[in-house]
């Protein structure tokens, strides 16, 4: 029987109750259609980003991709992102195979998928690394933040803290999503989640599962976070906009001559 519940972290104490299909639909949809998510400055440019092969190489400024999904990085981060943690990051990055989903994943480098996302320095954490991270290996990465912590019932600094479980916290979350995904049911679920709102956006389709994945969990703790403080809109409830086209996002190159 087909699956109509994205699950994934009901059994966590604290955690997401079940996410109906209707509901994960409705948010899917008011993300990927609306200019207050990262969908139009973090998904859709990194698709052209990658191809012209930012992601192949890891320089100071790297770290300042992450800003794209409001990751908060400044000049010291830049700084302090030294040759040897730069060569650190692109082992670890070079670690996870780079076109291959998260559920897919031998042990070994569902392992290497922990490595990274566990990467970090002095104020370049958890949410910062894998909002990084995950531009480098969309297919395994998830983007581990305050959101996703709470969805998994774990207090919001859980992937942050330099100092305690950081790293089991980062482990349970990485292999609970890889299990749910290579669930076949789920992969199908996800896989129909993704071609339902290509309607509205057909854009959808450079999502891969892990990435439509986190932000299903990402909206649904939003909102149950905005239930909480008395906020009015909610992802849920959201109208979805107007169709989000992934060539609006392509890079101009600079012209040798311009027309006089």
């Amino acid at each position: 029987m087909p699956a109509m519940f994205i699950d994934v972290t009901a059994s966590c104490k604290g955690g997401l109750p079940p996410i109906s299909l209707e509901d994960a639909r409705a948010r899917l949809r008011a993300y990927l259609t609306s200019s207050r998510s990262g969908y139009a400055t973090f998904d859709l440019p990194s698709v052209h980003a990658r191809r012209a092969g930012l992601f192949s190489t890891v320089s100071p400024w790297s770290v300042l991709y992450a800003n794209a999904l409001n990751g908060r990085a400044d000049a010291t981060n830049v700084a302090s992102f030294t040759p040897r943690l730069r060569r650190e990051f692109a082992s670890r990055v070079a670690r996870v195979p780079e076109d291959v989903s998260l559920e897919e994943l031998p042990a070994r480098q569902r392992e290497a998928v922990v490595d990274l996302a566990h990467f970090g320095f002095k104020g370049f954490w958890g949410p910062k690394t894998t909002k990084l991270a995950s531009l480098y290996r969309p297919h395994a990465v998830p983007v581990l933040d305050r959101q996703l912590a709470r969805a998994f019932g774990l207090p919001p600094n859980a992937f942050s803290v330099a100092a305690g479980p950081r790293r089991a916290n980062i482990a349970r979350v990485v292999h609970s999503l890889a299990d749910w995904l290579a669930e076949e049911q789920n992969r199908t679920l996800i896989r129909g989640l993704r071609q339902s709102v290509q309607e509205d956006t057909a854009s959808a389709v450079h999502l891969t599962p892990v990435r439509v994945l986190d932000i299903v969990l990402w909206t649904t703790q939003d909102d149950r976070s905005s239930r909480r403080r008395g906020k009015v809109t909610q992802w849920v409830d959201m109208q979805a906009g107007p169709p989000i086209h992934a060539d609006a996002y392509r890079a101009i190159a600079v012209a040798d001559k311009h027309p006089t």
